[in-house]
This record gives C-alpha cells, structure tokens and sequence, in this order.
C-alpha cells in the first residue's frame, strides 16, 4: 500500500478464515467447506456479482483518496486467482491477499496500512463483493474524518435493497432506511492506532451497545443485493417480499443518480444464466 490515504475499504472476497465461517457451512468438515466455496458454479456467480455491483461503483468513487484491500483465500484455485489478479491490475485503489486459513482480517488489514495511512484520522470501511456504493460515498465519509470522531461509528443508513433473481429477468428494488447496516458500515480511528472495522467486538447491528455511532441518513449510500447465493438472510426479505416484480430497466432508472454505473439488465441477465 504504496499510497498514503485516510480510507481505506476492506472487502472479503470467498475468504476462508477460522473467526468468519461462512453460515451456510456451518458444522462443515473443513475440506468439503473449501470444496463448496471454491466450487466452479459459486465462483462464477461471486465474479458476476462483483463485477457488475460492487467493482463499478468502487471505480465510480468521485475521490480516489482511498484503498481496498480484497481479501481471498490461498484455496481459490490457480485460474480464479489470476482472474481477480487481472481485474484489479490497472486499478490503483485495490489490491487482493490471498491468505493462509490461520490468518485473521486484522493481521491481513494492518500489513495492507503499514506505512499507507496519512497522519490524524482515518477510517476503515467494511463492503461485501455482491453490494456497491454510492459514488460519493468516499468523500461523504472523509468528512466525519476529524479528532473529535476517533473511536465512533459511521453508519449510512438510507440505500436501496434490490432483489435479483426473479422470474423472466425481473428484479424488486425497495429504498430503505436501515441503521448500523453492514454495507459501508466505518470505524474512525488514529492512523498510529489503526483499528479496523471488522474489529468491534460485536455484530455490527449492536455497534451502539460498544461504540459511538454517527448516523447519516440523508441520501441513499448503500446497494444491497438479494439473491440465492448470500451466505445467510440479510433482513430484507420483509422488505421485499409484497413488492411486484419490475423491469431491470425501471430499477436502473430509480439507481442512476446515485449508482450510475451499476448495469441492472447485465446484473439480473447474468444470474438467470
């Protein structure tokens, strides 16, 4: 991490960790876990879904004062590993580990800021690979970025949950207001005392009951998608559940302001394949 800056994105991508196993593999023997999560048909959908979601709205960011560090899993076979290699080699804001299993999201996270953090607050954002954000999400968090925030929470809580796996190549989109979500969820903190997001002690819908909480509801922040391949039920089911199936192309037109380049017809095309 070359490039000092003050934000910095941490995304796990098919990681493969002892403190993060993933829900659906739960009791799982650990070989046929990698089996499962490495498997071929899971890693097309996850590469589909980055792709499409959440690397286009990384590159849309109107700062490029940050950096993301895409943790993977020495387990992903060869021509995958290549394949993300590829995809963020003309892209300075990103780099990708592939770690040991006995390795931690703090260890990768403070070898990824070592010497890369400008001095006074920073912040380190959590994202998942199938979720984007809006394109002024950087510069929006960049602003809570003073002394009197160290050790707070930023949770932007307005976004959009769009469900991608309907019949006919349909989709529901609903725009919600959600606290302490997960999606662009942030930890301040000093860079000579960097903590990561991941580490709060708690889940992050009870960040409040450990930390500060800024919320920042003003204007859709975050894109949650929903379909068969999240690792558990995301809450939005309620949500989404009485909402008529719509147009890729009517929900594209409710995101382009503030997700101009998530393509919503390549999106849901892709998973009917």
């Amino acid at each position: 991490m070359k490039k000092q800056v003050r934000v910095v994105g941490l995304i796990r991508f098919s990681m493969l960790f002892g403190e993060h196993p993933f829900k659906k593999g739960k009791g799982m023997a650990f070989p046929d876990l990698v089996k499962m999560i490495m498997s071929e048909e899971r890693l097309l959908t996850r590469f589909h879904l980055f792709q499409t979601v959440c690397l286009p709205s990384l590159d849309a960011q109107r700062s490029d004062e940050f950096k993301v560090l895409l943790i993977s899993s020495r387990f992903m076979p060869r021509p995958w590993q290549e394949r993300l290699r590829d995809l963020i080699a003309s892209r300075g804001h990103l780099e990708v580990v592939f770690a040991d299993e006995d390795s931690t999201v703090a260890n990768e996270a403070g070898r990824f800021v070592a010497d890369g953090l400008k001095a006074g607050p920073v912040a380190s954002f959590r994202l998942d690979d199938d979720d984007a954000l809006a394109s002024d999400y950087i510069e929006s968090l960049a602003a809570y970025l003073n002394p009197a925030n160290v050790g707070s929470m930023v949770s932007f809580s307005s976004g959009y949950y769009l469900q991608i796996d309907g019949p006919d190549q349909t989709c529901k989109l609903a725009e919600v207001h959600v606290p302490k979500l997960s999606a662009g969820m942030a930890m301040i903190s000093r860079a000579t005392a960097f903590r990561n997001v991941y580490k709060t002690g708690t889940r992050h819908n009870n960040v409040d009951l450990k930390w500060p909480v800024i919320l920042d509801g003003r204007r859709p922040m975050f894109l949650m998608t929903s379909h068969g391949e999240n690792d558990s039920g995301r809450g939005e089911s309620a949500r989404l559940g009485k909402l008529e199936w719509e147009s890729p192309e009517t929900a594209a037109n409710t995101l382009a302001a503030r997700f101009p380049t998530v393509d919503v017809a390549r999106l849901v095309r892709g998973m009917a394949l």
